[in-house]
C-alpha cells in the first residue's frame, strides 16, 4: 500500500464515513425533509467535520501508529470513527425528533419552523399505541388498533399504514375484536382522515 492509498483511507474515515453513519442515526430518529444529491452531500461534509472537530484530539494521539504498524492504526481510526460517529449521530437524532432546538429558540422568541416535514412524520413519531378510526375516501370506516406491530412509511411518496388488530362494531357501539384478522394494509391515496383515540390497549378496549 503507498503513502497516497493510505491517505485516501484515512480522509475517508475523517470526511465521509461519520457523515454517513450520523446522518443514517438522524434519519432513524426523525425522517429528513426532501434533499437534492448535492444538499445530501453537504450534510454528510457537515457531520463529518463536526465529528473531526470533536475527536481531532483522538486522532491525533493515534497518528504515530501510522509508521509503527499500519494495520493498528487503521483499526483504531475505524474504531474511533464508528464509536464516535455512532454517539453524535444518537444525541443529534433526539435532539432534531424531540425539536429540542426549536423549543429553545422559541423560548428566547425566536420562531422557527419545524424540523419534522409532515403532521404525519410528528404524529407518529411521537404516539406509543392508540386505537383509529380511519375515514376512507369512499367515507367507509375501518377501525383498528396502531400499536407495537403497526407500521407508518416515513417515505414521502408512500403514506401507507398497518394497522395490526381490526374491530367490529357491534349494536351496543362497542369494538369487538376480529379474531380472523392479521391485520390491514391501507394505501395513502385510500385514506380521507384518521382519528385517533385512548383506550385500554392491554384488554384491547377502546
Amino acid at each position: 500500500m503507498t503513502i497516497d492509498s493510505i491517505e485516501i483511507v484515512y480522509l475517508t474515515c475523517l470526511f465521509v464515513l461519520p457523515g454517513f453513519i450520523v446522518d443514517s442515526f438522524v434519519n432513524a430518529f426523525c425522517p429528513p425533509n426532501r434533499r437534492s444529491e448535492a444538499i445530501h452531500f453537504l450534510y454528510f461534509l457537515l457531520y463529518s467535520i463536526i465529528n473531526f472537530a470533536l475527536l481531532s484530539w483522538a486522532y491525533s494521539l493515534i497518528w504515530h501508529y501510522k509508521d509503527e504498524n499500519l494495520t493498528i492504526f487503521i483499526l483504531i481510526a475505524l474504531a474511533i470513527t464508528l464509536l464516535s460517529a455512532t454517539i453524535l449521530g444518537i444525541i443529534i437524532g433526539i435532539f432534531k425528533s424531540k425539536e429540542l432546538i426549536r423549543i429553545i429558540f422559541n423560548k428566547l422568541h425566536l420562531n422557527i419552523k419545524s424540523s419534522i416535514p409532515t403532521a404525519w412524520d410528528f404524529f407518529f413519531s411521537h404516539q406509543g399505541s392508540m386505537f383509529v378510526i380511519i375515514t376512507l375516501q369512499d367515507d367507509s370506516k375501518i377501525y383498528g388498533l396502531y400499536g407495537e406491530n403497526s407500521f407508518t412509511s416515513t417515505e414521502p411518496d408512500e403514506r401507507d399504514i398497518y394497522l395490526e388488530k381490526i374491530y367490529d362494531i357491534d349494536e351496543q357501539n362497542n369494538w369487538v375484536e376480529n379474531e380472523y384478522s392479521l391485520g390491514i394494509h391501507i394505501l395513502q391515496n385510500q385514506i380521507k382522515t384518521i382519528e385517533f383515540l385512548q383506550g385500554d390497549f392491554k384488554n384491547g378496549k377502546q
